[in-house]
């Protein structure tokens, strides 16, 4: 979704805007988010929180109390086993592979996607850079699609758990399979449709929607 939102206000900056901008808008929006990141956000981690509540009764009580984390070192050993862990589960996990195959070939087909942008519409429909930003919100529309399309199964599903039933991990991928079929219609779609004049220039954007939708259900499968 931020690629959406980049590309809408990159187009922007482009048609409107020195080219210097570009990186003066990321810094000014990167210092916001982080000012707020520092001053709204609260901890949330356990024994931070706790090294905290200890740190403040020694000094208000000079009681001896210590945090759980607060004399612990460094052990390398469970750092190593906590970073080797994603790629043990890729090479001995089959549906942690085929899942990881699934997102990564979507997400590469979105940054192929907004490559083929400039030369679909801007060659062939005349698009200037601020059109082609509007065009991204095709893919936006799809990712919202695919988060709408989801409330329903989080919510049988959070049924089923409510009534006692366990659910296996896999239970929430049968929807998938039949969301991510968006893919290749797509593409298919797109691909008859990119022939430039006489033909509406919303006609790919159309399979754009599909395209947007299953991406994000493919790279959000776990959402629920």
């Amino acid at each position: 979704m931020a690629l959406v939102i980049g590309g809408v206000c990159g187009g922007q900056i482009e048609q409107y805007l020195d080219w210097r901008w570009n990186f003066w808008i990321q810094l000014i929006f990167g210092a916001v988010v982080q000012l707020i990141h520092g001053f709204m956000v609260p901890e949330t981690r356990s024994t931070i929180m706790l090294n905290k509540v200890a740190k403040k009764q020694r000094k208000e009580t000079n009681a001896n109390v210590k945090g759980p984390t607060e004399d612990q070192k460094i052990n390398w050993r469970d750092v190593g086993a906590i970073m080797d862990r994603p790629y043990k589960m890729l090479l001995t996990e089959p549906i942690v592979a085929f899942l990881s195959l699934l997102s990564g070939f979507a997400d590469a087909l979105i940054f192929s996607f907004l490559e083929s942008y400039g030369y679909i519409f801007k060659d062939l429909w005349g698009f200037n850079a601020a059109q082609l930003g509007y065009a991204l919100i095709a893919l936006f529309i799809g990712y919202w699609c695919a988060w709408a399309a989801y409330l329903p199964v989080i919510k049988r599903h959070n049924a089923q758990r409510a009534a006692g039933k366990v659910l296996s991990p896999e239970s929430r991928l049968w929807f998938l399979q039949y969301v991510v079929l968006g893919l290749p219609l797509g593409l298919f779609g797109s691909a008859f449709v990119v022939g430039g004049p006489p033909l509406p220039w919303i006609a790919p954007l159309i399979f754009a929607v599909f395209i947007g939708w299953s991406n994000m259900a493919s790279s959000s499968k776990s959402m629920f």
